[in-house]
C-alpha cells in the first residue's frame, strides 16, 4: 500500500482507534521530513456495546461516520490534502462485521480504511516514538496503552528485539469487569491480576533485558502528562514523568469517581472513564519491573505510519 501513495506530498493519516480517532495533516518535505500541518483527536468509542463480541455496533458505526465526516471538512479548511488514509487497529480487525464498516465509510466520506495487524501497529508506534526521543543504544520498553490492545515493545534506538499486541485495550477490560464508581479494592485486584496473568508472555521476554526506562506512547500518557503539569504540558516532544508523582497520581485517580476526575484540572473527558483501568496497567509495568525512568512520547502510531511512507520515497 505505502508505494502506491509515496507520489502524494499532502497526506492525511487518520488512526482509527478503538477510543479515539487521531488526524494528522502533513506536508512531505524533500529532505524526507514531514512538517505537521494539523494533528487533532476526536471520540469515537467504536468499541462501545460491542468490542467483546467482535461487533462494531451501528451507534458506533454511526459515530465513527460522524468523526470521519468532520475530519474531512478540518482537511478542506487546512487546505486539503492529495490523499487521506484511513489505519484501523485493534476493534475493527477483531470485528465479525469489519467489511461492512470499512465499506460504509467509504460510501458516505470517500476514505479508503486498512485494517493492520498488531505486528504492524506495534512497528509504526516505535517508529513514532524514535521521532519524538533520542533512544540510542539504551534498552527500553515502549508501552501503548489503547482502547483495544496495548503494544509493548523492547527496543533500543537501533533495532526492535520483540514486539507484541496484547488484546488488553481499556475498553474491553472495563466491558468486561464494569468496575465501580470509584473502582473498590477487590475489583482493583482482579484487574491487576487479570493483567498479570495476560502478560506472562512479556514478563517472560522482559526478563532477559536489563530494562530500566520505560516510554508510554498515546492517550493515556498524555493525559498523565496533562494531568501532573495542570493542563499546561507544554509543546516539547516528550517528558519525564518523575515516578514519585506518577504513584501519587495513580492513587489518586484510583480513590477518585468519575465526577471527580471529570473535574481534575488537566483531564479530557474522553478520557476520565478509562483511565483508572490505564493506569493499573502501566502501574503493573513499572512495579514488576522496577522501572527507574518514565518518559512520555507525543508520537505514536499516526507519526511512525506517516514516516513510513516518507522511507519508502526514492
Amino acid at each position: 500500500m505505502l508505494a502506491q501513495i509515496i507520489k502524494f506530498m499532502r497526506i492525511a493519516v487518520i488512526d482509527l482507534g478503538t477510543n479515539t480517532f487521531n488526524l494528522l495533516l502533513a506536508k512531505i518535505n524533500p529532505d524526507h521530513t514531514f512538517t505537521t500541518l494539523y494533528s487533532g483527536k476526536l471520540p469515537a468509542k467504536i468499541g462501545e456495546g460491542g468490542i467483546n463480541q467482535h461487533l462494531i455496533t451501528a451507534l458506533a458505526m454511526n459515530r465513527a461516520i460522524n468523526v470521519l465526516k468532520n475530519y474531512t471538512i478540518i482537511i478542506e479548511a487546512e487546505g486539503g490534502a492529495d490523499r487521506i488514509i484511513g489505519i484501523a487497529t485493534s476493534a475493527v480487525r477483531t470485528a465479525d462485521n469489519r467489511n461492512d464498516f470499512i465499506a460504509a465509510i467509504k460510501e458516505q466520506t470517500g476514505i479508503e480504511v486498512t485494517v493492520i495487524s498488531g505486528d504492524e501497529e506495534a512497528a509504526y508506534i516505535f517508529e513514532g516514538v524514535k521521532q519524538a526521543i533520542d533512544i540510542g543504544n539504551e534498552t527500553t520498553i515502549t508501552l501503548d496503552i489503547g482502547g483495544g490492545s496495548n503494544e509493548l515493545i523492547i527496543a533500543d534506538g537501533q533495532q526492535i528485539y520483540w514486539k507484541h499486541s496484547f488484546p488488553l485495550g481499556i475498553a474491553r477490560v472495563l466491558d468486561m469487569f464494569k468496575p465501580e464508581n470509584p473502582i473498590l479494592p477487590p475489583t482493583l485486584e482482579k484487574v491487576e491480576n487479570y493483567f498479570w496473568m495476560q502478560l506472562e508472555p512479556f514478563w517472560i521476554e522482559a526478563a532477559k533485558y536489563s530494562v530500566k526506562t520505560l516510554i508510554g506512547s498515546s492517550g493515556s500518557f498524555d493525559t498523565y502528562r496533562s494531568l501532573l503539569t495542570q493542563g499546561n504540558p507544554g509543546d516539547a516532544l516528550s517528558f519525564d514523568i518523575p515516578l514519585n508523582d506518577y504513584f501519587e497520581l495513580h492513587r489518586r485517580l484510583a480513590d477518585s469517581t468519575i465526577e471527580q476526575r471529570m473535574q481534575m484540572k488537566g483531564m479530557e473527558t474522553m478520557r476520565a472513564e478509562m483511565i483508572v483501568l490505564a493506569s493499573i496497567f502501566t502501574n503493573i509495568v513499572i512495579q514488576k519491573l522496577g522501572i527507574k525512568r518514565f518518559i512520555q512520547s507525543e508520537y505514536s502510531l499516526k507519526e511512525g505510519f506517516m514516516k513510513s511512507i516518507i522511507n519508502h520515497i526514492q
